[in-house]
């Protein structure tokens, strides 16, 4: 089995799904950013990290699985490659659950991503515009909790 995961992971390195593990976090943190920037009055660390969780969870995640799961699997697409998948000396259950490792492994790593993308975006709008800074305490450990149940 780990023979088979180490293969999948290598083949990450030259997909797609390492250009979307990185992109889908980054957006939420430019529009958690944006959103602080335009705020004309101060708001607590759990609306900002909260409102990054909702997108995540509802809108973003979703998404992103059903794009990673294609992506992980786009390369057993051409031409005969699943019968030669088939005809290496491993168990065939082995290949599948590879796949599914990394594309869990992969939502684990985006999510948390997310919790520090956003923090980081609105810690660097709250420098940028010091009126519109989060205030109130940061809760880390609850929303990486929180953040883990939802993965």
């Amino acid at each position: 089995m780990l023979t088979v995961l180490s293969v999948e992971v290598r083949k990450l390195n030259r997909s797609l799904a390492l250009v979307l593990a990185a992109t889908a976090p980054a957006l939420i943190a430019v529009f958690a950013f944006s959103m602080l920037l335009r705020s004309k009055t101060p708001s607590e660390w759990d609306m900002w990290i909260g409102s990054g969780m909702a997108i995540w969870a509802y809108f973003m995640m979703p998404l992103c699985v059903a794009a990673l799961t294609a992506l992980v699997a786009h390369m057993e697409h051409g031409p005969r490659s699943w019968d030669h998948l088939r005809a290496l000396p491993v168990p065939r259950w082995t290949l599948y659950a590879a796949k599914a490792v990394c594309v869990i492994a992969l939502v684990l790593i985006m999510s948390a991503a997310v919790l520090g993308a956003t923090i980081g975006a609105v810690a660097l709008g709250g420098l940028i515009k010091p009126e519109a800074a989060a205030m109130g305490a940061l809760d880390l450990t609850g929303y990486a909790w929180s953040m883990a149940r939802m993965a």
